[in-house]
């Protein structure tokens, strides 16, 4: 069974996984189901749901990630936070904010969710790593800055009807 495809995704997060984990008395993993279901497959996928709409799913999911999470305590998370990589915790949260920031530049107030290619967050993560003194993609918070207003840029000005 290949573990990257899609369709596994929507199986294991679908709304029978979800009342399942209810019925069982697991709703920390129930909600785990709606959230990442609604956040990602919900908000950008499903047709004709208003912007508005996407917007409160992917806030959600932000909201859920940032559950417990405290970046001011010392020392800092390890190899996880929240019990994913700190790679996918960081993945999950930069692409959710930097779609939303997307409504914000874009000169219709919406846009196709899957125009934006991913090279430009793959290579954000690349070159944290870079920037990083220790190798490990570990940044300080102007650090992030810097790179989530790099994405807005790039993606702002591969929407310019003039280019």
């Amino acid at each position: 069974m290949d573990q990257m495809k899609e369709k596994l995704a929507r199986t294991m997060l679908s709304e029978d996984v979800e009342n399942t984990m209810n019925n069982l008395g697991f709703e920390h993993e129930a909600e785990f189901c709606r959230v990442f279901r609604e956040g990602l497959f919900l908000a950008d996928d499903k047709p004709g749901l208003p912007a508005f709409e996407r917007c409160k799913k992917r806030l959600a999911l932000i909201e859920w990630l940032d559950r417990g999470v405290d970046f001011g305590v010392f020392p800092p998370f390890g190899g996880k936070i929240m019990g994913f990589s700190h790679i996918l915790y960081e993945g999950l949260r930069t692409s959710q904010e930097a779609k939303m920031y997307l409504y914000v530049i874009a000169n219709a107030g919406t846009y196709c969710v899957r125009a934006p290619n991913t090279l430009c967050s793959e290579s954000f993560f690349g070159s944290m790593q870079d920037m990083d003194p220790w190798g490990q993609g570990i940044l300080s918070s102007d650090g992030v800055r810097k790179h989530l207003i790099d994405f807005t840029v790039i993606t702002s000005m591969k929407m310019e009807n003039n280019r």
